[in-house]
C-alpha cells in the first residue's frame, strides 16, 4: 500500500490564499499602527475579507498576533517600555519587528524626533535586539538615552 499525499483542491488553495491575506494584512496593520489601534475588522477590510472570514483562521486577536509576527502578544512587559520611550525621549518614535532574517528574536529602534530617512546623516537612530519585543526595545531605549540632550531641541526627562 503506498501513502500519497493529498494533492490541494480548489478549496484548500483558496483557504490557504484567504489565510496568506489576513496574515499579511494583520502584519501591516501591526507594524504601522500598533497592537492595540488594530481591530480584526480593519484587518478583514484590509484583506477584502469579512470579518467572519477572519475568525476561520484565528479565535482572536491575540491569536492573530501569534500567527501573523510569530510571538506572544504585545504585554505589560512591552507597555511599560512604550510609556518610558515616550516619558524620557518625549517626540522620539520606536519601532519593534521581527525580520525573517534574525529568526528567534524581535529587532527595536528608537529615533529622534528630526530623523528623516530620506537626508543622510539627518537625526539619530539607536537598535537593540532581543528574545522579545519589550527587551528588544529597552536596549534600543538605554542606547539612546545618552544621546537625548545633545540636540538644543531635544531634552531628557528623569
Amino acid at each position: 500500500m503506498t501513502d500519497r499525499l493529498k494533492k490541494p483542491n480548489t478549496r484548500d488553495l483558496a483557504k490557504a490564499a484567504s489565510r496568506a491575506k489576513v496574515l499579511d494584512a494583520a502584519r501591516g496593520l501591526f507594524t504601522t499602527i500598533g497592537y492595540d489601534a488594530t481591530t480584526l475588522r480593519m484587518v478583514a477590510n484590509l484583506a477584502g475579507l469579512s470579518t467572519g472570514a477572519v475568525f476561520v483562521h484565528v479565535e482572536d486577536k491575540e491569536d492573530l498576533w501569534r500567527q501573523a509576527m510569530g510571538g506572544p502578544a504585545p504585554s505589560v512587559a512591552i507597555a511599560e517600555q512604550i510609556a518610558l520611550v515616550m516619558a524620557q525621549l518625549p517626540g522620539w518614535s520606536w519601532s519593534v519587528g521581527r525580520p525573517a532574517q534574525t529568526g528567534d528574536t524581535f529587532t527595536a529602534s528608537v529615533r529622534s524626533p528630526d530623523f528623516n530617512p530620506s537626508v543622510v546623516n539627518q537625526g539619530r537612530v539607536f537598535a537593540g535586539e532581543g528574545y522579545t519585543p519589550a527587551s528588544a526595545l529597552a536596549l534600543a531605549r538605554h542606547a539612546a538615552l545618552p544621546h537625548a540632550g545633545t540636540a538644543p531641541h531635544l531634552k531628557a526627562v528623569a
